[in-house]
């Protein structure tokens, strides 16, 4: 596990739900770029899971990954 996927996907998993909540607008945005298919809003706890779900059968997404990924970390602690 190396790539942007992966590593966003991990990120998601060791954030507390509080932490990635404010985030959920953007989560979805994200996803809604990697695929057309309607996305069930989960629990921030399942964001991890959905991503790794739905983004290995996404393919060129590194920038947004990437992106998504750095706003979590400089985002208030909460």
């Amino acid at each position: 596990m190396t790539g942007d996927l992966e590593l966003t996907v991990e990120r998601l998993r060791q954030l507390p739900d509080a932490r990635l909540a404010p985030h959920e607008e953007a989560f979805y945005a994200l996803l809604g770029q990697l695929t057309q298919r309607p996305v069930p809003r989960l629990a921030p706890r399942a964001w991890g899971d959905q991503l790794w779900l739905i983004g290995r059968e996404a393919g060129g997404f590194d920038e947004q990954l990437r992106g998504f990924r750095r706003s979590l970390d400089i985002s208030p602690l909460g």
